[in-house]
């Protein structure tokens, strides 16, 4: 054997000493957890007034949006607005229509009037 071989070797054998004591080690750490007070999102911490003012959600509402579907069993928001979204708009739409005596046929009319141009211009694109 050549002292190079004899190097190699003994080499070896303290590589493989250092990796044993290393999983001894790891196999006597202490099995008891240590207490932290983390919350699971960090994001979801706090008030959600960040002074934007907008139509979409900030990146804040959409977890919070997001962790409330998950929370409650719902896949995605198509899913929400199936179940329960649809029926809630429903039901407060309705308590205003009641509460302020506004017909249906008023607010029809009221709609059309505004927004007819615009009707007949998409429908006018979508038969082109």
């Amino acid at each position: 054997m050549s002292s190079t071989d004899i190097l190699k070797n003994v080499q070896k054998k303290l590589d493989n000493n250092k990796t044993n004591d290393i999983v001894k080690k790891i196999e006597t750490l202490p099995t008891t957890p240590i207490k932290m007070n983390l919350q699971d999102n960090p994001f979801m911490s706090g008030d959600t007034s960040d002074g934007y003012v907008g139509d979409e959600l900030t990146t804040k509402q959409h977890m919070m949006f997001q962790n409330y579907l998950k929370r409650n069993g719902y896949k995605n928001f198509g899913d929400w607005w199936d179940k329960k979204g649809k029926k809630e708009v429903n039901d407060i739409y309705s308590e205003i229509v009641m509460d302020n005596d506004i017909s249906y046929k008023d607010w029809w009319d009221t709609y059309l009037q505004y927004n007819l141009n615009t009707i007949i211009n998409k429908l006018e694109f979508i038969y082109a």
